[in-house]
């Protein structure tokens, strides 16, 4: 049984909780989740995004009375220095007006590079002739101020699931490596959402003009509480696609998938710590994604737990959890950095580890233009690169 499979079970068998409560809590959660940028605690690259994304939205205040339409996407939602060379992307404005619930809803803004989809979403409410997410001083407060949360929560604006439909066919907005952010503007009555969709994390690869249904506003009867509505769900545990509740709009991502090259050299690399390979690079016109499969060396293992014990106790002397490979090579993992065949740092400055765990890790990078024979990802400390114990990427 596989995650979706365990969660939508899940779901089914457990007892619900009134509507009410459920709409409550869910937003507080959407709040908490959505400041922090949904950063795990795993990976210090989500706290340098959240800090990016809180500069990005000030700027994006700063500049919300321009009249001329700005593409916005990947000012945003952008997680490196180096503003994204986005030729080659798919990438469309416009894509929907409408209005939900009394709501003019507007879906400004859509990108795909082949992996990751980016959407940008506004809603304009009724009766609000004040800036959101201003202070009296003018000073932008970024995120999903109290303010915007209650009013969403008025005019029940949001998303009513965590879940997304292309032709049909549902995928999980919330897989690892995706995440988004609510924030108001100087524009009265105005909000605006950011996501950011690793797809691929749910095997799920756009092609051609695509059908894309968003699950925006309250949700459709017969679709809640879950476990009272099997026939929701199709025999993969997919949540089949409402006639209501969604607003949908075409997105052209024709010959994306010709403009991404795809490949595997897995070869393993043997250290001190650990034994690790690239089993897929991943090169679109917008990013860099690496795979990096690690195994711990058992003496290095035995060597720490002998050293450190075998997990972390609470006072009571209960273990909280064991300890595992990540405990032994985290310092190496973090010293990794992408390099050239002479061992030079193509983007220094750059922390890229997106996730990682006892078994795997990703490193995300910008696109690579023109893409170099020969790539490595290489211990660096003081700006040089140890080749020794570099894998090779390419």
């Amino acid at each position: 049984m596989n995650d979706r499979e365990f969660r939508n079970r899940l779901n089914q068998a457990l007892p619900d909780a009134p509507e009410v409560f459920h709409r409550a809590m869910t937003d507080t959660l959407k709040t908490i989740v959505r400041e922090d940028g949904r950063r795990r605690a795993a990976s210090a690259r989500k706290l340098r995004r959240t800090l990016l994304i809180a500069a990005l939205v000030t700027l994006l205040l700063a500049s919300a009375a321009v009249a001329a339409y700005h593409w916005k996407l990947f000012d945003a939602l952008w997680f490196f220095n180096t503003p994204p060379a986005s030729e080659g992307v798919a990438r469309q404005a416009h894509l929907f007006e409408g209005t939900v619930n009394g709501v003019e809803v507007t879906v400004n803004e859509a990108a795909y590079d082949g992996r990751t989809l980016y959407l940008m979403w506004t809603y304009r409410l009724p009766d609000v002739d004040v800036p959101l997410g201003v202070a009296e001083d003018g000073t932008p407060l970024p995120g999903l101020t109290e303010e915007i949360s209650q009013l969403l929560q008025k005019y029940d604006m949001r998303l009513w699931t965590e879940r997304i439909w292309f032709d049909g066919r549902e995928a999980d907005m919330t897989t690892a490596g995706s995440g988004g952010m609510t924030t108001g503007t100087a524009e009265p009555g105005v909000i605006e959402e950011y996501f950011y969709l690793r797809l691929d994390k749910d095997d799920v690869f756009l092609e051609g003009k695509v059908e894309v249904a968003l699950p925006i506003g309250p949700p459709p009867e017969g679709f809640y509480p879950p476990s009272e509505h099997p026939e929701i769900f199709d025999e993969n545990m997919r949540m089949r696609l409402p006639d209501e509740g969604v607003i949908t709009f075409t997105l052209d991502v024709t010959g994306m998938a010709d403009r991404v090259v795809t490949e595997h050299p897995c070869i393993p690399v043997t250290t001190d710590l650990v034994t690790a390979q690239v089993t897929e690079a991943c090169f679109s016109p917008l990013m860099t994604y690496i795979t990096l499969d690690l195994e711990v060396n058992p003496d290095a293992m035995a060597a720490f737990i002998e050293a450190n014990g075998d997990g972390y106790y609470d006072e009571e002397g209960r273990l909280m959890w064991s300890y595992g490979g990540t405990d032994v090579f985290e310092g190496w993992l973090y010293s990794l950095s992408l390099v050239d065949g002479e061992g030079v740092e193509l983007f220094p400055g750059e922390f890229a580890l997106d996730a990682h765990g006892n078994e795997t890790a990703e490193f995300i990078y910008p696109a690579l233009s023109p893409l170099p024979d020969e790539l490595w990802l290489a211990p660096v400390e003081g700006g040089a690169a140890d080749m020794t114990a570099a894998v090779r990427v390419r």
